[in-house]
């Protein structure tokens, strides 16, 4: 046979030792050098680091079936401390950090304090942990794939930053329960209603059927301004929480037809036979702008001539109409109720449009009270697990406020995130130095110095 002999790879055992305050090396344990990528023991040693970074043995894996080999020669190249066992230890440290830091679940300077490190350490990792996020584009998507959500429940609660109160507003699904929309804002107008629900119909995959909102007069006016079909329930923060008004939406044209049902909140709770109120409303899609109020007094109006006589009438309510209005002056009507089907069986007359609407509400809240709970319960989610710290901003806001939704979108990514910071390999010496280990080392070294002194002297 000629030629060299194959080489035979065993198992290395690398001593690690910790060093003293006064400069001394205090051997610890033994440690496996395993190949980072295949986690193998098959690995040699490969020449030395440079003086100035510690002179450490560095090694090479000899394993041909590492993915680092692929279309290689040579395998990767580590030392000890970026060997596999040595930084599973440092990844399962860090999952301490990362896990309630992007679930919320303890404020930073809690868990700062747990794991004994700085608060701007904990500050600096979230921080790259929403880099990270943004360069591969999720915190604008925020779920992985098209939910293909029917409804949607939008709603905004405010939070205080550096003395000024800002608006969160949120588009939640109601199948999935994800958040497929959120902004921050210092105003919640017509505007940015319009971008949630834009952003949650772009996450969701397809148009939006039907839409639950509170009683705030920019939500209303951004459902009518989608320009489509589409159904609205609207439910007033208001006592005592008992009427929910149902919109359909139509269009004729260039008319905008609104059939609204007025219902009480527990019209789909149970089987049985409900009364509601329906009012049909007609407006022009692109109403006509108003131009400038012209100057002056009106022409013939001089020292009281021409004047409005006195209204004697009734007390009027002062103010827009009020959307609960299909109460006072909608018709009557009653329909049977079966929760436990899904189905809406109106009464004699009653009308289509109507019949539609119910249809499609009650998949949604059949055996529940009609209430925009929904979004609400996120609004609480999110103000007890999302902490503000370092600078207080709407954009820092807002990447964070994405970062803690976009997890709990996608839970199973958490396990999947990779990021590019990792502890320092001297933290291990650190914490020999200057914590309770490295002073039980020192007291144990000085009693050994002594005993060896003790015996010399005898």
């Amino acid at each position: 046979m000629s030629g060299r002999p194959k080489t035979v790879y065993h198992p290395i055992f690398r001593l690690l030792r910790a060093t003293l305050e006064d400069g001394t090396m205090h051997p610890l344990t033994d440690i496996a050098v395993l190949c980072p990528i295949c986690h193998s023991p098959l690995v040699g040693p490969y020449g030395y680091d440079p003086e100035e970074e510690g002179g450490d043995q560095k090694y090479q894996c000899k394993n041909e079936d590492c993915p680092s080999r692929a279309g290689q020669k040579k395998g990767h190249q580590f030392n000890v401390r970026t060997s596999a066992v040595f930084q599973q230890a440092l990844a399962d440290h860090f999952e301490q950090v990362l896990v309630p830091l992007v679930n919320g679940t303890m404020p930073q300077q809690a868990l700062a304090g747990q794991i004994h490190r700085s608060p701007a350490l904990v500050t600096y990792i979230r921080h790259k942990v929403e880099a990270r996020l943004q360069e591969l584009d999720k915190l604008h998507k925020l779920v992985l794939a098209p939910v293909l959500e029917d409804a949607v429940s939008l709603d905004e609660f405010f939070l205080t930053i550096e003395g000024h109160a800002v608006y969160v507003v949120i588009a939640t699904g109601y199948r999935e329960r994800k958040v497929l929309g959120v902004k921050v804002s210092f105003s919640r107008g017509e505007k940015v209603m319009r971008a949630v629900f834009d952003e949650a119909e772009q996450n969701n995959g397809k148009e939006i059927a039907m839409l639950t909102i509170d009683a705030w007069g920019a939500s209303q006016k951004m459902a009518k301004d989608l320009n489509r079909p589409i159904v609205v329930v609207i439910h007033k923060h208001k006592k005592p929480y008992d009427k929910a008004v149902i919109w359909n939406i139509e269009y004729e044209g260039d008319t905008r037809v609104i059939h609204k049902i007025g219902v009480k909140t527990d019209f789909f709770r149970s089987r049985k036979t409900r009364e509601y109120h329906y009012l049909r409303q007609e407006e022009p899609r692109n109403p006509p702008e108003l131009g400038p109020k012209p100057k002056g007094r009106p022409k013939g109006v001089k020292n009281g001539q021409g004047k409005r006589k006195k209204y004697e009438g009734p007390p009027r309510r002062r103010g827009p109409r009020g959307v609960h209005e299909v109460f006072e002056k909608g018709q009557k009507g009653y329909a049977k109720v079966d929760p436990g089907k899904k189905k809406v069986r109106l009464g004699k007359n009653g009308p289509s449009a109507v019949a539609a609407a119910l249809d499609q509400v009650i998949q949604v809240y059949a055996g529940m009270t009609i209430q925009n709970n929904l979004a609400e319960n996120k609004n609480s989610v999110i103000e007890c697990r999302v902490w503000l710290s370092g600078p207080k901003d709407i954009e820092q806001c807002e990447v964070r406020l994405r970062t803690f939704l976009f997890f709990q979108n996608n839970p199973e990514q958490l396990g999947a995130l990779s990021i590019s910071h990792h502890f320092r390999a001297d933290l291990l010496d650190h914490e020999m130095r200057t914590g309770i280990y490295g002073h039980i080392l020192q007291a144990n070294k000085m009693y050994n110095q002594n005993e060896k002194e003790v015996g010399t002297m005898n």
